[in-house]
């Protein structure tokens, strides 16, 4: 949409790019990480769109607008910055709005995939998974190499803005500094939403009221636990359990 904004997109190699060899990569080697091998007292979340989980996606999306905005913003604040112009029937990629967000959009990838490998208690931590390590490795160590030096097949092949090693050095630091700042900030984000301050359904008050349990046995649980007296004595129980027919 920011792209869109500016009249331009990501060229067909950065979108191959993007789901070939990161979007893939990274979902079939996240699935590699295995159970940890001792069970604990709680249970993971069983909903997908429990208030934890929605509040963790909402912040970590304001996280990653705010770096993907601000990051346009300083690059239309530099002086040699020309804003993209071009006839709109032509496909024109080579503006250094598609590269900035290009970069910044494919270490976030990274960032979120490690912010939401969980690990511990139910998973063992993510140091373990050696493919997701090294699939990682090769994603960042590409994605950087792409930003201060490439070969111009390379960039011609991503339709890229080409630049020289010492040409706008400080602008490409930027970027990785920036990304680094939004890995921070995701980071202490997730761990405080998810394992500081879990939310729970069962809270009550004005500010959460009371939700019938949608499990059945806990319903009968519940009952049982605030009025017992409708139950049979347990010698009763025996007694008629006693008088079944036996085959």
């Amino acid at each position: 949409m920011l792209l869109y904004y500016v009249q331009t997109n990501f060229s067909d190699g950065m979108f191959l790019y993007v789901d070939l060899f990161v979007i893939t990569t990274l979902a079939v080697t996240m699935s590699y990480a295995e159970p940890c091998t001792e069970l604990v007292a709680g249970r993971p979340q069983s909903s997908l769109v429990s208030q934890s989980n929605i509040t963790s996606l909402l912040l970590q999306l304001i996280i990653v607008t705010v770096g993907q905005v601000g990051m346009l913003k300083y690059l239309q604040s530099q002086p040699w910055y020309t804003r993209p112009n071009h006839d709109p029937e032509e496909d024109v990629y080579n503006y250094w709005d598609t590269a900035t967000l290009f970069f910044v959009s494919r270490y976030q990838y990274l960032i979120m995939a490690v912010v939401f490998s969980t690990g511990p208690p139910f998973q063992k931590p993510l140091w373990s998974n050696f493919w997701f390590l090294g699939n990682l490795a090769v994603l960042f160590c590409f994605t950087t190499f792409l930003l201060f030096q490439a070969f111009p097949s390379v960039k011609g092949f991503f339709d890229m803005v080409r630049w020289r090693s010492e040409e706008k050095i400080h602008f490409r630091m930027t970027i990785l500094m920036v990304c680094g700042l939004s890995w921070i900030f995701s980071h202490v984000v997730e761990e405080y939403v998810n394992k500081r301050v879990p939310c729970s359904s069962g809270r009550t008050g004005p500010w959460y009221p009371s939700q019938l349990q949608k499990n059945r046995y806990k319903v009968v649980e519940l009952e049982i636990i605030q009025d017992p007296s409708w139950l049979a004595p347990k010698t009763t129980m025996l007694k008629h359990f006693d008088d079944f027919p036996k085959s």
